[in-house]
């Protein structure tokens, strides 16, 4: 662990997106197996794998985050970025459903909403250049190492 202070922002994001990983793993892992059953359809399958992919790389975030990692602080990045067409993609069936509800609209939309700020935070000069000064215990310990010639 980093002797660093971690920003609250850097935190909140990390327990946000700890939460969705605890969400979306077991989700996916159900549907997936959804997707073997005979008669439903093969989609919900991939949906499953999808959805369990992104969680696993959701778990991987919230480390990096949390260690102060810079691939955390970019897969985060690209994770929240992507998930904004998603959720944009979502307030519209077919994956709202046969019709779409005000409630799923106003939820996708507070979930945009979200992940712009975190973008926004995760895209400041300060925060980068935080996740920047990181180094890894393996370098600390090669780090006077001499290569032959």
């Amino acid at each position: 662990m980093s002797d660093r202070a971690k920003p609250l922002g850097i935190t909140l994001i990390a327990l946000y997106s700890a939460l969705g990983a605890l969400m979306l793993v077991p989700i996916g892992c159900t549907a997936s197996l959804m997707g073997q059953t005979p008669g439903v359809s093969g989609f919900v399958g991939i949906l499953g794998y999808l959805f369990t992919l992104v969680g696993l790389l959701s778990c991987a975030a919230v480390y990096g985050l949390w260690t102060l990692q810079e691939w955390g602080r970019s897969l985060a990045y690209w994770l929240y970025l992507a998930s904004i067409p998603l959720g944009l993609i979502a307030i519209f069936p077919p994956l709202a459903g046969p019709k779409a509800t005000v409630g799923n609209t106003v939820y996708q939309l507070v979930t945009i909403a979200i992940d712009l700020l975190i973008l926004v935070y995760l895209s400041k000069h300060e925060v980068i250049e935080l996740f920047s000064q990181s180094t890894s215990p393996k370098a600390e310990v090669f780090s006077d190492r001499k290569e032959p010639y």
